[in-house]
């Protein structure tokens, strides 16, 4: 009997440091990506990067060192109902290529200087009207050289909560007054040509040229206009229902996923209401 419970307690310790080991080995350190992204990416951060593009029901990321010799991504979807949807093993020059991949990304954002003039509308009907220079998940960054009013105050540069955000609209582009003005001017020169035309043979005078040139004016300020207004394209919209719409952003400036404003900028915040 002896014995036996010193053989059980052998086989018991056996046990608990065959355990201790196994977990010892596949011991997993929380790292960020990157340094704006904080502990996880989401599926914003995904689709502006162009990363995990075979995950379609993506909804984050996390990310761990597995003894300090693999990289180990755990992705969460939106359909499934476990812990995780994937996790991928993979050796850490995976983590520098995926680093070097976003940091590609910045570095054309920065290049580029993209920026595009719109109007703001919140969820309480306040109208923003500037250049969109940045957005993120939290804010949309405004700034116009007109002044932003914001309450009987003005500021240049506003960030607007996207939780009060209702949409995004970029003003259409107008071509109806440049084509009836090219047009008339087409028209006039028309005019005076067929005007001095008839003239050289002495069959006009003064008036009825000068009607003659009239008519051309009118006819081609009309013909402009058509063309322009058909060249013309209307306001377009963009519902910011959900953080996820925010992706639609991407063609009009930059994504700024650490909120850092640039050295010697502020941005003053117009709370959510």
């Amino acid at each position: 009997m002896k014995y036996l419970i010193t053989y059980c307690c052998l086989v018991f310790l056996f046990t608990l440091l065959s355990i201790n080991n196994i977990y010892a080995q596949e011991s997993d350190s929380l790292i960020q990506l990157y340094p704006e992204f904080g502990d996880a990416i989401e599926k914003l951060d995904k689709e502006y990067f162009g990363i995990f593009s075979e995950y379609d029901d993506f909804d984050k990321a996390e990310f761990y060192i597995r003894d300090n010799k693999y990289f180990v991504t755990k992705i969460k979807s939106f359909r499934q109902s476990s812990l995780y949807d994937a996790i991928l093993v993979q050796n850490l020059s995976s983590l520098d290529s995926l680093r070097s991949k976003i940091r590609e990304a910045e570095i054309l954002d920065e290049q580029s200087d993209l920026k595009s003039e719109v109007v703001v509308i919140t969820k309480t009907g306040d109208r923003y009207e500037g250049e969109l220079e940045m957005f993120s998940k939290k804010y949309l960054y405004l700034y116009s050289d007109k002044s932003i009013s914001t309450g009987g105050i003005s500021h240049l540069r506003v960030k607007i909560p996207v939780s009060n955000v209702e949409g995004v609209i970029l003003p259409g582009d107008s071509y109806t007054l440049a084509g009836m003005g090219f047009g008339a001017l087409a028209g006039l020169l028309v005019g005076i040509g067929f005007a001095a035309s008839a003239e050289s043979r002495e069959i006009w005078y003064y008036n009825s040229k000068m009607l003659v040139a009239g008519f051309f004016v009118v006819l081609g300020a009309g013909i402009g206009a058509l063309i322009g207004l058909f060249a013309s394209n209307s306001d377009e919209t963009i519902e910011i229902g959900s953080t996820n719409s925010l992706i639609q952003l991407k063609e009009l400036c930059r994504y700024n996923p650490g909120d850092k404003s640039p050295p010697g900028v502020k941005y003053f915040t117009i709370e959510s209401l």
